[in-house]
């Protein structure tokens, strides 16, 4: 990816960014459906977590993340 990223801008588009909004406390963020802890933010604020699709893997266990 990083030869997609580094070309200029006007020739290529970006791919979209995936946002979710939720709400962070004591490192564990929280949306529908969607918990994922171990993050460093300590307090309670809402936030919007977004990604993109090339920085997610598919896993068989259906009880843990890694992020």
């Amino acid at each position: 990816m990083e030869e997609f990223y580094g070309q200029d801008k006007a020739k290529v588009k970006c791919p979209a960014m995936n946002l979710i909004d939720g709400a962070l406390e004591n490192g564990v963020f929280r949306a529908e459906n969607i918990v994922i802890a171990g993050l460093p933010q300590q307090h309670s604020i809402r936030v919007t977590l977004g990604f993109r699709a090339e920085d997610v893997a598919l896993s068989d266990d259906q009880d843990q993340i890694s992020v």
